[in-house]
């Protein structure tokens, strides 16, 4: 029969995020500081603005955007691909995940069950943001 003399000791912390992860985080943050210089306004505000308003009302004020939306989750291999990234204001960032059924609905979100690529189980594909974007600047007002 063994006996346990003393208990087990670690001798080093355990890393709260391993080094693999940390370069990667590192390289999201130089990549959204490069995306959000590049989509200086709120993305999201010009989408809901063509979608809700009447076609004579003028867009008065547009937001700056300090924020970066993922459409299409962020978690592994989705955190840097930027296809599902919008560049969003506080204010819109904030309406989007609370009212998530609302912006699967018009598009600010991607249905649960699209995969890493956007594809849906019936084979669809679901628009990237570029895409979606342009669309709303064609419809006509």
């Amino acid at each position: 029969m063994l006996t346990r003399h003393s208990r087990l000791r670690r001798r080093t912390r355990l890393r709260p995020i391993s080094a693999k992860r940390n370069t990667e985080r590192n390289r999201y943050r130089r990549m959204v500081r490069a995306f959000l210089n590049a989509h200086p306004c709120c993305q999201a505000q010009k989408f809901v603005w063509k979608l809700e308003h009447d076609p004579t009302q003028v867009m008065t004020f547009i937001h700056c955007a300090n924020q970066v939306h993922h459409r299409n989750k962020a978690r592994g291999a989705r955190l840097l691909d930027q296809r599902w990234w919008m560049a969003v204001g506080p204010q819109y960032h904030e309406e989007i995940e609370t009212r998530k059924e609302w912006a699967r609905k018009v598009g600010l979100l991607l249905p649960l069950e699209a995969d890493a690529d956007g594809r849906l189980p019936d084979g669809t594909q679901c628009l990237t943001t570029d895409e979606l974007l342009k669309r709303v600047e064609k419809t006509p007002f």
